[in-house]
């Protein structure tokens, strides 16, 4: 049999294709092995970002007798305007806000690939309108419990804010999570959780409702990022969170951001 030179050495054409065989294998080992590890890089990202969100809370917090930051707010002649990621990172708020240490910036406004304390890096739809086609993110890819941040509406309060007093069981209660939902920055119960760490999320957004389409839970197979009161943050699956109990041992669509939270 023909030898062939391959790099200074000698080789059959079956001994090349048995190399080439091995690479083979080996590269189907290994890339989703490095697949797996990128996706955990980016989920440890995500749940550093929560956690940043979070002290910026806490922050906000000192500053205001204890009151928890207001989902949205928008004053009689429109006076002041501003989102609760506005207010934690001191962008587009009057009066002007110090920002608690997170980053965002107005420029990324339709980026396909936003950086900063309030994009998640696993999520791959960008910020936008939930108009456009497909639906995008408005600024954050993260939304607040609105079972303690209420929202002002041109000098009317709608939802009641809490102060942290409020706050039963701090390593229960949920601030604020990986969201699916694009008309909106705040979540009000469980279906509105995105499941992108570990695989993506299953509901393929068209338009803005498809956010909100009930799947059976086997079908998320990845897991949300939650950030709670007392600072700590973690992945959990859709079972656990449809699952879990508020303070009366109550499960339906809400007892996930009613837990540890004083109605």
């Amino acid at each position: 049999m023909r030898r062939k030179k391959v790099g200074g050495m000698d080789f059959t054409l079956i001994e090349l294709l048995i190399v080439i065989a091995i690479m083979a294998i080996l590269a189907s080992l290994l890339l989703p092995a490095l697949s797996r590890a990128k996706d955990t890089a980016k989920s440890i990202l995500c749940l550093n970002n929560l956690k940043q969100i979070g002290l910026a809370q806490t922050g906000y917090s000192d500053d205001y007798d204890g009151w928890i930051v207001l989902q949205s707010q928008q004053h009689s002649g429109n006076a002041g305007y501003g989102y609760w990621f506005n207010m934690l990172s001191g962008s587009n708020t009057q009066p002007p806000s110090q920002g608690y240490g997170t980053k965002l910036s107005r420029a990324e406004y339709k980026s396909s690939n936003p950086t900063g304390t309030f994009a998640c890096p696993n999520e791959p739809v960008g910020w936008g309108d939930y108009s456009d086609s497909p639906p995008k993110f408005y600024f954050t890819h993260y939304g607040v419990n609105s079972k303690v941040c209420g929202y002002i509406e041109w000098g009317v309060i709608y939802g009641a804010g809490h102060r942290n007093t409020d706050i039963r069981q701090a390593s229960v209660a949920v601030f604020a999570v990986d969201t699916n939902n694009r008309a909106g920055t705040a979540l009000s119960g469980n279906y509105v959780l995105a499941y992108r760490h570990g695989a993506s999320d299953p509901r393929p957004v068209k338009v803005y409702q498809d956010a909100y389409v009930p799947l059976s839970l086997s079908a998320f197979k990845g897991r949300a990022n939650v950030l709670y009161f007392d600072g700590h943050a973690s992945a959990r699956t859709s079972t656990e969170i449809y699952y879990q109990k508020d303070d009366n041992g109550v499960i339906d669509a809400t007892s996930f951001v009613r837990a540890g939270i004083r109605q």
